[in-house]
């Protein structure tokens, strides 16, 4: 069974909702909304710990981000540090208006329907489909817009799909990694620092390559049995795409203090030695190192003031996809353009969301690259649309 549309959009994320939303609100034309998942927009209920960190005052699409939600009644509420959430701090909320809207608009949404197929016939799209809850499996659209995610969190659907259908339509994908993900240690230093299981410790952090420094963060860095997490080295890991020389993680405990400073107070017995500066496991792991000889491996001058102030933990990359925020990687901005989003290779195809070259730190400025996506590929779609039907 084939069935005719103007707008078909792949993928009810954060994305594909606010499209659907923004065309549904300026143009009539009938939209169907297609989702792999049971139900639509289950990773955004998933966000922020369950809070739904929407969007960052810092990001540079956080005025349209706040419109858009405030006009579906979700007031926004920025902490201290410029993140931002809905004042009920509940994500279940803010997905419950995006689908309230998309239902009072009158979008056909079909969940539980995976497109195994994109192609382009004249004018037209010929989408093929797998579904538990259709009988059509094949749909005729006039446009079509690719919201399908990436591949982070694939408990959630992201199984890369939006890559596959990019590259069937003449797309060419830049390199994915699963990145805003905890790093991995080696072999070695596993069974020397993953006795600091559940060590917590604010730290100025840098990730290195071939000792340079490729980026650097501050925060507070926890380490695991496997490798070191926080939200600064997941900031990190979106810079070790291409770098793979002699790749390690720099830490500084006392980064208002100068290496000097440090010694002279643990050479002088103050502070209790290392114990009064760091963590006490920290400082155990020290001590333990220069008893072994091995500090030398792991600061760059050896003793403890380097250790304190230079602690560099050679890394074998990153967790995976199950554990990654967000996929680095995607369609290549340069091939879409930047007003719309729509294809430069292909007329009357559209991009939004995660399936797209973008990558931002941890803090809302991925999800306001979803939303701010969606609903600028959405007006493009509608503004095409109504031209054509002015035409017709």
């Amino acid at each position: 069974m084939r069935r005719h549309c103007d707008l078909l959009i792949v993928g009810a994320g954060a994305a594909g909702l606010a499209a659907a939303v923004s065309y549904a609100r300026n143009c009539k034309g009938l939209l169907i909304l297609l989702d792999a998942n049971d139900e639509a927009g289950r990773k955004i209920a998933a966000t922020g710990n369950g809070r739904c960190n929407l969007t960052n005052t810092a990001a540079d699409g956080y005025a349209r981000t706040k419109a858009f939600f405030e006009s579906l009644g979700v007031i926004i509420e920025a902490d201290g540090e410029g993140r931002a959430y809905p004042l009920n701090r509940q994500a279940a909320s803010v997905r419950r208006a995006l689908i309230t809207e998309i239902k009072d608009l009158g979008v056909e949404l079909l969940t539980a329907t995976r497109v195994s197929d994109i192609q382009r016939r004249g004018d037209r799209f010929a989408v093929f489909t797998e579904s538990k809850v259709s009988t059509a499996t094949e749909f005729s659209a006039a446009r079509v817009l690719i919201a399908a995610g990436g591949q982070s969190t694939p408990r959630y659907g992201n199984l890369g799909d939006g890559f596959r259908l990019a590259g069937k339509l003449g797309h060419s994908i830049n390199s994915i990694l699963p990145v805003l993900v905890p790093v991995v240690y080696g072999a070695k230093e596993k069974q020397i620092f993953a006795k600091l299981k559940g060590v917590r410790a604010r730290a100025s952090v840098r990730l290195m390559s071939g000792g340079t420094v490729v980026a650097d963060e501050i925060g507070e860095v926890q380490f695991t049995d496997y490798g070191i997490s926080g939200i600064c080295v997941f900031n990190l890991s979106r810079h070790m795409r291409g770098h793979r020389d002699r790749i390690a993680v720099r830490m500084d405990f006392a980064p208002n203090m100068s290496e000097s400073e440090v010694a002279a107070l643990i050479e002088a017995g103050r502070a209790a030695g290392m114990n009064g500066l760091v963590n006490s496991a920290l400082a155990d792991c020290f001590d333990a190192l220069i008893a072994a000889g091995n500090d030398g491996e792991y600061a760059p001058d050896g003793g403890a003031a380097s250790l304190v102030k230079r602690l560099t933990i050679p890394i074998s990359g990153t967790k995976g996809w199950k554990d990654a925020q967000v996929t680095s990687g995607g369609v290549p901005l340069s091939e879409v353009c930047a007003d719309t989003f729509e294809s430069l290779k292909t007329p009357g195809l559209y991009f939004a969301g995660e399936v797209l070259d973008y990558d931002g730190p941890s803090g809302g400025y991925n999800l306001d690259w979803a939303w701010n996506t969606g609903i600028i590929a959405g007006e493009a779609a509608a503004r095409e649309g109504n031209g054509n039907a002015a035409h017709q």
